[in-house]
């Protein structure tokens, strides 16, 4: 099957003269990362994390144009026409959650995300066969704190443990950026933390699976220390096409 039978309409990518401000609002819609184009062709591309960075270092406000960004990362690549396996063996091979789809004069058409492929993935197991062990988690604090903190880490979603080590929520990139952007850019008095469902090591990784593709990530605990967690990625890693 053919990438391009994935996604039913193309994203339009950004250009130089755009500020960090609808850059947000672009990877906020579109997710994980935004092409940048000059002349048609593709010269870079910005993550939520890159602009996340960007934001809470206050090197650079909201105003100011991709031009007179320091840092833009070259994205991996891939043709629309190429298989949903070979997507796949991509990021598993580079250690990606997304991939720039191109045409065939490599202007980008959309953003793949590892969330979008692990249906066509099979896996059996459960929860502990899957997830990353006792995770990096960040202590319960206030926003500016959690902020840097997730910044720092480069994770997208970080669990959130208070001074008992017991579980309190999730710390997520997307959510950040999105009160960020809501809030004019300010620190946020709503948590930043973010209340969601936890499973068990001995869960079905099919029912961890469905979960993963709307939130993705899955907390692991037991007697509500967190003892894992499982990402989109997690599942492709261990999985197999088809």
């Amino acid at each position: 099957m053919e990438i391009a039978k994935i996604y039913k309409s193309k994203i339009s990518p950004l250009t130089l003269k755009n500020t960090l401000k609808e850059a947000i609002l672009k990877v906020l819609k579109v997710g994980r990362k935004v092409p940048i184009v000059e002349k048609e062709n593709l010269i870079g591309a910005l993550t939520d994390s890159d602009l996340l960075g960007m934001i809470v270092s206050r090197k650079y406000g909201p105003n100011h144009k991709i031009s007179q960004i320091d840092y833009i990362s070259f994205p991996l690549t891939i043709n629309k026409k190429d298989s949903i396996k070979k997507a796949i063996e991509l990021m598993k091979n580079y250690n990606l959650g997304s991939l720039i789809v191109v045409n065939e004069k490599n202007y980008p058409e959309y953003v793949l995300k590892d969330y979008e492929l692990i249906d066509f993935v099979e896996v059996d197991g459960v929860a502990k066969d899957f997830m990353t062990k006792n995770p990096i988690c960040a202590k319960e604090d206030s926003n500016e704190n959690l902020l840097k903190m997730l910044v720092f880490s480069k994770f997208r979603n970080l669990p959130v443990i208070d001074k008992n080590k017991n579980f309190v929520g999730m710390l997520s990139v997307r959510r950040a950026l999105k009160m960020l952007y809501l809030n004019n850019f300010q620190i946020p008095k709503e948590s930043l933390i973010e209340k969601v469902k936890t499973f068990e090591e001995d869960e079905d990784i099919n029912k961890i699976k469905k979960f993963v593709k709307e939130n993705e990530a899955a907390i692991i605990t037991k007697e509500n220390k967190v003892v894992g967690i499982i990402t989109a990625y997690d599942i492709l890693k261990f999985s197999e096409y088809g």
